[in-house]
């Protein structure tokens, strides 16, 4: 379950919440990771030498991270090549609740995903895409994986190719080439 407009909406609407310490009886859960829905960084490499026409890549990172805008603590900017930009944020409305399933459906179909691809999900370390594989799942897409060494595994492969668009992140980030900082 997902709590629709997380902990600010919880707040605003009053719900009740506790404060303090709690010892969390240990319970009787068994993991049971399911190997289907996970991807590989070998997987990818392969996927960017031999693209498949029923498989994209999707990255879920902002878009001055998918152009190539250097992040701390990330050896190489930019996106695996091929991939496609769909923020996370960009399903969520202004008080961070889902967006309807009509729009989100609209906005896949319009940066060119069809529900009848693979989908590969990766962001910086496989949390902002979790979310867009659930919002995936969500508007009915069944094939949908998520590859959680993500970009900080990637990055730190040199084996692995990166892109980067310079030209468009001057132009989201308003800097004008001609000028250099003094």
């Amino acid at each position: 379950r997902i709590l629709d407009g997380g902990w600010v909406k919880w707040v605003q609407e009053k719900r009740p919440f506790e404060h303090g310490y709690i010892t969390p009886k240990p319970g009787t859960f068994t993991v049971k990771p399911v190997a289907s829905v996970i991807a590989v960084k070998d997987e990818l490499k392969q996927l960017v030498k031999q693209p498949h026409p029923g498989t994209v890549i999707v990255d879920a990172r902002s878009l001055e991270e998918y152009l190539g805008k250097e992040v701390s603590g990330i050896p190489r900017a930019g996106h695996i090549p091929s991939a496609i930009h769909v923020a996370w944020t960009g399903f969520l409305q202004p008080n961070a609740t889902v967006k309807d399933l009509e729009t989100i459906t609209e906005s896949l179909a319009d940066k060119g995903l069809r529900q009848d691809q693979e989908v590969i999900c990766y962001c910086t370390g496989g949390v902002r895409s979790g979310w867009v594989y659930f919002v995936l799942k969500l508007a009915g897409y069944r094939k949908v994986r998520n590859y959680p060494g993500s970009w900080w595994e990637w990055s730190r492969d040199f084996a692995c190719p990166v892109e980067k668009d310079a030209m468009g992140l001057q132009q989201v980030l308003k800097v004008d080439p001609q000028v250099r900082p003094s």
